[in-house]
């Protein structure tokens, strides 16, 4: 028996690493943009419609712009972004992705004066030929700023809570 759950062990390891080998992230939901250098875009996310360009030199893209919310999909009593990651993408044509990089916005009142400005700067490992862009989000938005004292203003009693994600999907 000490035999078997000796082999047992790294050969589960063993499978689990070929399997997680196989699996990847992909965007083609996200309706990828091919890039288009210096050129402005606009991607229109449920939530959020995202204005940007993109500077490409080689594997390095640069891609500044502003994240609008779409106010009138959110809950009339939305006060306070409690939580927001923007995650802008990199893909080949297919959808699959290459390089991804995340951005955390600070929590503050909601909707955001100005829209949220980002800026990413990604490196692909490899060069891709006809590469695409596009970005994800998960948010958390509350009814009211939560008090100074307070651990997790999603624990309070008649907390109000809206939460929505656009992500990458493993495949």
């Amino acid at each position: 028996m000490r035999y078997v759950r000796s082999l047992l062990i790294p050969a589960l390891l063993v499978l689990g690493t070929l399997l997680g080998g196989c699996t990847s992230l992909n965007v083609h939901h996200l309706s990828p943009r091919m890039v288009r250098s210096q050129t402005p875009s606009q991607l229109t996310l449920k939530f959020w419609t995202l204005d940007y360009s993109c500077v490409r030199d080689g594997n390095r893209f640069e891609i500044t712009g502003t994240a609008l919310p779409r106010t009138n999909r959110f809950p009339a009593w939305s006060a306070w972004m409690s939580e927001m990651i923007l995650t802008a993408y990199v893909c080949d044509p297919q959808g699959r992705v290459i390089v991804r990089k995340a951005f955390r916005q600070e929590s503050g009142p909601f909707p955001p004066t100005h829209g949220m400005p980002f800026r990413f700067t990604l490196n692909t490992p490899k060069h891709v030929s006809e590469p695409a862009i596009t970005f994800g989000y998960r948010m958390v938005i509350l009814a009211e700023a939560p008090s100074a004292g307070s651990k997790n203003p999603l624990h309070a009693t008649n907390a109000q809570v809206f939460f929505a994600s656009q992500e990458a999907l493993r495949q």
